[in-house]
């Protein structure tokens, strides 16, 4: 990896624009968990999240991310999500492995920033099911996996560490590219999960209800 500071100054800003649409479509399938969480989309939300982030978590840990990041394997949520599953009875849904035709620290950089950003959603979406008492509207519902997203503030972790990177453009292209595929592979998630029985309107989200921004 050579040293280009320019190519990937700001390197978080500059995914978060580059992905902006997707992450807004991906965010738009949920709005029925805001600002009164619904059972059906709460079912969908934790389904996909197993499906994607075992897809996802599998794949990086081919990747050299644990060499860059040492504490990365510690940081996975699956299963929280799976636990959080059984409790309440749902099935989970397979899915093709998630694959990329290189596997270099950029691309794992990408993916990472997509995978640690749905967390942060995650964190958004139970301080809000806390305000209005989720647990009471939800019953027999679990919350470990929204519960636990937020621990030791995970996602500024990883943006610090993006900050000392300095991938070349080709290398900082590479990682948007990646980056773009996880957010594609959520959305295949999304609809797979998908069925007659929890499939949800895809609403666009107001402004004050849209997931906070990565």
């Amino acid at each position: 990896m050579s040293v280009d500071a320019n190519a990937s100054r700001n390197l978080r800003f500059h995914l978060r624009a580059e992905t902006q649409g997707q992450h807004e479509a991906l965010d738009s399938s949920f709005a029925a968990l805001l600002p009164v969480p619904d059972i059906a989309a709460y079912n969908h939300f934790l389904r996909m999240n197993q499906a994607a982030h075992g897809g996802v978590e599998a794949w990086l840990a081919t990747t050299p991310l644990a060499q860059w990041l040492p504490e990365w394997p510690e940081w996975s949520r699956l299963s929280d999500l799976e636990a959080d599953m059984d409790v309440m009875g749902l099935a989970p849904v397979s899915m093709p492995p998630f694959a990329l035709a290189e596997s270099g620290l950029p691309e794992a950089v990408g993916v990472a920033y997509v995978l640690e950003g749905s967390r942060l959603g995650a964190v958004f979406i139970h301080r809000a099911f806390e305000k209005v008492g989720a647990p009471a509207r939800l019953p027999g519902a679990s919350f470990r996996y929204l519960a636990r997203s937020g621990e030791d503030k995970r996602f500024s972790r990883l943006a610090a560490r993006m900050d000392d990177l300095a991938f070349t453009k080709e290398e900082t292209e590479r990682c948007v590219g990646a980056a773009r595929s996880a957010f594609d592979y959520f959305m295949k998630a999304r609809d797979d999960v998908a069925s007659s029985a929890d499939r949800l309107s895809l609403i666009h989200i107001s402004e004050p209800t849209r997931l906070r921004r990565i």
